[in-house]
């Protein structure tokens, strides 16, 4: 909602609570310290009306701020956005520190696993230069692997008659 309409919601709204309690604008303006012709202004939209003057008015009219304010339509939620009210829900029920923190370095844990999985495929389906292999193992791996292998036999000394 653009904020030009939103003013003209409060100024609407300022109005019928106004109207409803058979308040002229000119009381009005003197209880938030303006001119009628500003309070009328307000209630138009053209000009927006300050947090401080709202306060002011809702004292003045015997009014809750919040009638000021246009209500929201329930908004269609995603299943993610309702699965994740409910994991809040469910941990916010956890009384222990301890079983909170838990829950809190599992969640970590498969985040980080998650990321990883995807990592390993990204990088599994990227190209490679040619000529290498994306499974070469480490050098200090290779290094060991050479001084364990059986060393082939060296040639016989040749004999001496």
């Amino acid at each position: 909602m653009p904020s030009r309409d939103f003013d003209k919601d409060v100024g609407k709204a300022l109005s019928r609570v106004r109207r409803s309690r058979r308040m002229t604008q000119r009381l009005l303006g003197r209880y938030i310290g303006v001119a009628p012709q500003t309070v009328h202004k307000m209630e138009k939209g053209e000009i927006r009306i300050s947090a401080g003057q709202l306060y002011l008015a809702a004292q003045a009219l015997a009014s809750p701020i919040k009638s000021f304010f246009p209500r929201q339509k329930a908004l269609k939620q995603s299943p993610r956005l309702l699965s994740l009210q409910r994991l809040l829900s469910d941990f916010q029920q956890i009384r222990s520190p301890k079983l909170q923190e838990m829950v809190v370095l599992a969640s970590r844990a498969l985040a980080n696993h998650s990321g990883a999985t995807k990592n390993a495929a990204a990088s599994a389906a990227a190209p490679h230069p040619p000529g290498r292999t994306h499974l070469r193992a480490p050098a200090a791996a290779s290094r060991s692997a050479r001084r364990s292998r059986p060393r082939a036999a060296s040639p016989p000394a040749p004999r001496t008659r």
